[in-house]
């Protein structure tokens, strides 16, 4: 349906064990891009090899929004990415997804 929406849990690297098998949002830093994968510093400072299931990472850089699955062998593949740039507080982000972690129910995300 065009102009849908769905809710995917919000993580980072900790909270990834949780949503094996699911789709997930993952924000962090781009450390490393080598052509179809890239190493990413999530929000709570660990580093995750995310895979391109879509092409290549090639012009992103700095912070990037990340829909991904999580494989139940604990591997990320992005289904899209968004640069986000240098401009982003990634410790507060980590803080206000700590919070949610803690209120999921209020927002319909299970």
């Amino acid at each position: 349906m065009e102009g849908s929406h769905v809710a995917m849990p919000l993580i980072n690297k900790s909270l990834a064990h949780k949503y094996r098998g699911k789709d997930c949002v993952l924000v962090g830093r781009i450390e490393n891009v080598s052509g179809s994968s890239m190493t990413v510093e999530t929000s709570d400072k660990q580093k995750v090899s995310v895979d391109c299931g879509f092409g290549t990472f090639s012009s992103m850089q700095g912070v990037v929004e990340l829909v991904v699955s999580v494989g139940f062998d604990g591997r990320f593949v992005a289904q899209s990415a968004y640069s986000y740039g240098d401009d982003f507080d990634l410790t507060v982000y980590n803080d206000a997804l700590n919070v949610l972690q803690r209120h999921l129910s209020p927002f319909g995300v299970q």
